[in-house]
């Protein structure tokens, strides 16, 4: 299992990095084809429902999200930078790999102003596909119940 965590790893570094670097081509490519990808709240987590602040089926889903970001929505230009904790193992195969992030996602507005956007924790599955790990399930959990703004760019 440990060279499946590092796969994981650095599979969870490469996506936040692509998000990072305003790469949003890039951020589906980490998902298997028929990947979820989904946010939602601690409470709604906690309460058991399945609201979603943002749902992804498949990476056709991805593409679309991406699509929609580059072309359709319009928002005030910004950027993040994600803060990720080690990633605490869950479970795992020579094949696969479950675990929990927690991240701390800052948000930098065009005018330069920097401030904490988002917190919470990535719980993922990831998989190897191909020779390579790439996420089958990704579900963000937000400790905040509101968000101050439109979520534009996927976490």
């Amino acid at each position: 299992m440990p060279a499946m965590q590092d796969a994981a790893r650095r599979l969870m570094l490469d996506c936040a990095m692509a998000l990072d670097d305003g790469d949003f081509a890039r951020w589906p490519l980490c998902f298997t084809a028929d990947a979820t990808y989904r946010i939602t709240t601690r409470r709604n987590e906690r309460a058991g429902h399945p609201y979603s602040v943002m749902w992804c089926d498949g990476q056709a889903g991805l593409w679309d999200r991406v699509e929609a970001l580059e072309r359709a929505n319009l928002y005030d230009p910004h950027h993040y930078c994600h803060i990720l904790s080690d990633t605490q193992p869950v479970a795992g195969t020579p094949d696969s790999f479950a675990g929990r992030t927690n991240f701390l996602l800052m948000r930098t507005m065009q005018d330069g102003s920097t401030l904490p956007f988002l917190s919470g924790h990535y719980r993922d599955t990831v998989v190897l596909q191909g020779g390579r790990a790439l996420f089958r399930e990704r579900v963000v959990v937000l400790d905040q119940c509101r968000i101050d703004t439109l979520l534009a760019i996927p976490v």
